[in-house]
């Protein structure tokens, strides 16, 4: 069975925004600058470098390639949309609102990469161009953002409103141009945005929607060619708004995220060595008290003991009192109970008649021998 080839997944919205940034910060690398074709090897890294940047943030691995394929698809998508206006345009004239279509932010963008008149070689531009509002990326290194970036410029040309044919209506001028008392300066910070030479500032998410007031704001003729042009001038504008409202939004989301992760780095940071410092000084206080208990447990170990020692000591002292007085009563009242028996065994020897006597007498004096009598008693007996 053959192998399938899967097919990978689309672009997505924020995959498209970042390989456009990335184009924008490399764009002289890749299509070189002045009309002179950059080195092949240069181009190469390049591309890479922008498919690397693509790679970060989508789910789907991609070669350069590819990226450069999608770079090209765009392009051609734009080329062709600006060439289907352009004879819309032409055909329409003066007969009603010609059958345009409406570029993608990212098709616009491809104006603003290659610029309007490689892409369709007319100056003039038809109302179907609505350019996404590029904001400033953090690592673009780009401050100062010209205003076809952000919005184009309108004008009517110069034709009066009697005649029948609808005037083209100059959009995004080519990168390389500037018009320098309508150009956007950005903070870093992304603050404000200061407009015009007069120093007006407004916030960054919010555009200006109200200019000067021209010539169509007399118009009272709902039906002339006048107020169509003005009613769709008034689309484009508020199409635009939108656009630039949704990328601003994104945008900001995006900076949210990365300001949460610094944020969160920062914690990290901060809670480590805050976290040795607090494990460090309970260490400390663990082992003070640790030291401190085993003191007092050493010292409470060596007053009981002396106390059991003296204890011990005493008891046995009394022991030994109590032991040598019962000792010496008993042996007193031994040697007066064997007086007392010696006592009355030689009165009963003298009681005796003396016709028996010496045989009876010898007899007790075995007697007594053999009773252990101590030898001065038995001396006196003799001696009686």
């Amino acid at each position: 069975m053959a192998d399938r080839r899967i097919r990978k997944a689309r672009f997505s919205s924020r995959d498209l925004c970042v390989l456009v940034d990335a184009v924008m910060e490399r764009r002289e690398e890749i299509f070189g600058s002045g009309g002179d074709p950059p080195d092949t090897q240069r181009r190469r890294d390049a591309w890479r470098y922008v498919t690397g940047r693509v790679n970060a943030v989508s789910g789907t691995r991609r070669t350069w390639e590819e990226v450069r394929k999608k770079v090209h698809d765009l392009k051609k998508s734009t080329k062709e949309k600006l060439a289907y206006n352009r004879r819309s345009w032409q055909a329409a004239g003066g007969g009603g609102p010609p059958d345009v279509k409406t570029l993608t932010e990212f098709e616009n963008d491809m104006i603003v990469v290659f610029g309007k008149e490689s892409l369709e070689g007319l100056r003039p531009v038809d109302i179907g161009t609505m350019p996404r509002p590029i904001s400033q990326r953090e690592h673009s290194g780009q401050h100062v953002v010209s205003e076809e970036q952000h919005a184009p410029e309108y004008q009517l040309s110069s034709i009066p409103l009697c005649n029948t044919d609808l005037p083209l209506i100059r959009g995004i001028k080519n990168e390389n141009q500037e018009t320098p008392s309508e150009s956007l300066s950005t903070s870093e910070e992304w603050e404000e945005v200061v407009v015009g030479a007069e120093g007006t500032t407004v916030e960054a998410w919010r555009p200006s929607m109200v200019g000067a007031l021209t010539q169509l704001d007399a118009v009272t003729d709902l039906n002339g060619p006048a107020f169509k042009r003005r009613l769709l001038e008034h689309g484009v504008r508020v199409e635009q708004s939108l656009a630039f409202m949704h990328t601003t939004l994104e945008d900001g989301m995006i900076r949210l995220d990365q300001r949460l992760s610094s944020l969160q780095s920062a914690i990290e940071q901060i809670a480590t060595p805050v976290t040795a410092a607090v494990e460090t000084s309970l260490m400390q206080a663990i082992g003070t008290a640790g030291a401190s208990l085993m003191n007092a447990h050493s010292v409470a170990m060596d007053a009981l003991g002396s106390k059991l020692k003296e204890a011990v000591v005493a008891g046995f002292d009394s022991l030994g009192e109590q032991l040598h007085g019962t000792m010496t009563e008993g042996f007193k009242n031994l040697i007066a109970a064997q007086c007392s028996t010696l006592t009355q065994m030689i009165a009963y020897c003298e009681e005796m008649p003396s016709t028996s006597g010496m045989n009876e007498v010898q007899a007790v004096d075995i007697h007594v021998s053999t009773s252990s009598v101590p030898p001065h008693i038995s001396a006196q007996k003799y001696v009686n």
